[in-house]
């Protein structure tokens, strides 16, 4: 039932029912913590409106992702990266695997 108001883009509801819970002990500090949650996170829980503008909703294309942008390219055998170096690339991959490595470009050949 919450997770169908999540998906309909109705997060105040499931932050009411939450509150309406009546917890005692380690119960009530989970309540608490989770309506913490939902109240800050609120404005990035319209779950039914990305869904319908193409967007994904879900941890497991970000996680694919990851996997291929990232760790298919920094740990290839023998490599060794600083933080600032491994940024760098990290910030390459994204680029060039995102469609937009004309902003890589520009740069090179416009910089400020």
């Amino acid at each position: 039932m919450q997770e169908e108001l999540l998906l309909a883009d109705q997060a105040e509801i499931v932050i009411a029912n939450i509150t309406l819970m009546h917890c005692q002990g380690k119960a009530r500090q989970r309540q608490r913590s989770l309506l913490t949650y939902y109240e800050s996170n609120l404005s990035r829980m319209c779950y039914q409106t990305y869904q319908q503008e193409g967007l994904l909703i879900g941890s497991g294309p970000m996680e694919a992702a990851h996997r291929h942008v990232i760790q298919q390219r920094m740990k290839l055998s023998g490599q060794r990266w600083t933080v600032a170096g491994a940024q760098q690339m990290t910030t390459l991959r994204a680029l060039n695997k995102s469609g937009r490595w004309n902003v890589v470009k520009d740069l090179i050949c416009h910089p400020n």
